[in-house]
């Protein structure tokens, strides 16, 4: 069973998941990437224009560590759905034995998105606020499964 890492401010949730995957720290991760994303960046869409982190470099740690990011399109009803396109996490018909990383609506600002670890099995959400939440309590936006390569 992974632990959960819960994030130490509002920009930082990709990278707790990140290390999350791999069982590694939060620090482990800012030390790969070589900075904590707390820098002002004009073109954030952070509310504060924090740096935050990119999927790029979520996928460098994780290939780096043995992992990779699979995109996914989901079926539903008959017709394809893109992974960001809104729709409930119920209506959709995904791998849910396959460990993922799941982008969400936040909680706490409109417009914003949150990621959370989806282990295969349960929700490990990286928000201090949130604990013991269902999948179906999120509203999914994006389904990203994750490979180990032995």
């Amino acid at each position: 069973m992974k632990n959960i890492i819960k994030q130490p401010n509002r920009w930082s949730c990709m990278a707790c998941v990140a290390a999350m995957i791999v069982g590694e720290t939060l620090q482990d991760f800012i030390d790969f990437i070589d900075h904590d994303g707390s820098d002002y960046e004009a073109t954030s869409l952070h509310p504060c224009r924090y740096r935050g982190f990119s999927w790029l470099e979520v996928m460098q740690y994780l290939l780096d560590r043995g992992y990779s990011l699979g995109a996914y399109l989901i079926a539903n009803d008959g017709g394809l759905i893109p992974v960001g396109e809104n729709t409930k996490c119920l209506n959709w018909d995904l791998p849910l034995s396959t460990p993922a990383i799941v982008g969400t609506k936040s909680k706490h600002t409109i417009g914003v998105k949150h990621v959370i670890y989806w282990t295969g099995e349960k929700v490990l959400d990286p928000d201090p606020d949130i604990n013991d939440l269902e999948l179906d309590d999120y509203e999914v936006e994006e389904w990203w499964p994750i490979v180990r390569h032995e």
